[in-house]
């Protein structure tokens, strides 16, 4: 039998917590929803990260730091991604009648009909990077961040939403997808209407394509939007305006997700999520 990890807390020693110390917890899948997370309650709640604590009783915190091994299996979960750990900690959270929150990434959609509990909420789009893909998202990270390495808002969206949807469909039908090759998938020094997602991809998934899952043109872009999908495929085509510009350039995706979290804090308080979130944390109940 394995040992398991003393550092990490059972989900009885965080309803005792709760009990003893008045708190709220929040959990989410990694450390940098966590940081996400953290930003947007300091500033929705105007108070300082030690005062989140000290004052407004809310923690916020990483899956990581529950052991999850002491958790009920689901047989409709079969995977031990921290996704999965998020749904599985809020499932028994609400078979025990404790409270907290914990909050999953949507995806593609998969799991969400499925696992339905007070203490679960979802993204209300694929990932926290969904959110961006608006006209004054998009236009805040070129302006604050990218020195306007950008096409316009105007211009951008409808080519990024043309490669999204090719990315999402293949998706749909590929829960854990390898990375795809972006650049592969586009013609040199072209814009993204030129994306071929089969390039992309491996041979076999190629072929299990399937047309009737694209979303439609109509829809809100944020719904397909798979999110590390966006930063990868505003590199691949504009690498080079990104990257030499002359002050505070971004050098990787990682960075540029970043910004795009950074710009998503000022815009995402009425999404449900967030009001959902909201009304929780300041619930006296």
């Amino acid at each position: 039998m394995t040992k398991r990890d003393e550092s990490l807390s059972t989900l009885d020693e965080v309803a005792t917590q709760i009990d003893l110390e008045g708190i709220k917890i929040v959990y989410v899948e990694g450390e940098t929803d966590q940081r996400f997370y953290t930003a947007w309650a300091i500033r929705r709640l105007k108070v300082t990260e030690m005062d989140l604590i000290r004052l407004n009783k809310v923690l916020i915190q990483s899956v990581n730091n529950v052991d999850t091994t002491t958790l009920s299996d689901d047989d409709n979960l079969n995977s031990n991604s921290n996704r999965t750990n998020v749904i599985r900690l809020a499932k028994e959270a609400h078979s025990k009648n404790i409270n907290i929150r914990c909050i999953a990434d949507r995806d593609v959609g998969h799991d969400c009909v499925n696992f339905n509990y007070p203490t679960l909420l979802w993204t209300d789009f694929p990932a926290i990077e969904s959110y961006a893909v608006t006209p004054q998202i998009l236009d805040s990270l070129n302006l604050l961040h990218l020195s306007r390495s950008l096409p316009d808002s105007r211009e951008l969206i409808p080519q990024l939403s043309f490669a999204l949807r090719e990315l999402f469909a293949v998706r749909k039908t590929n829960n854990h997808l390898p990375q795809p090759k972006y650049k592969k998938g586009l013609e040199k020094n072209s814009s993204l209407y030129t994306f071929d997602v089969t390039k992309t991809v491996s041979h076999e998934i190629c072929h299990s394509i399937p047309a009737n899952l694209l979303p439609s043109d109509s829809a809100d872009p944020r719904t397909y939007s798979y999110g590390h999908d966006i930063a990868e495929l505003l590199m691949a085509a504009y690498s080079s305006k990104i990257k030499n510009r002359k002050n505070g350039a971004i050098k990787d995706v990682v960075a540029l997700e970043n910004a795009m979290r950074n710009c998503i804090l000022m815009y995402c308080d009425d999404e449900p999520l967030f009001t959902s979130l909201y009304a929780w944390l300041t619930d006296s109940n």
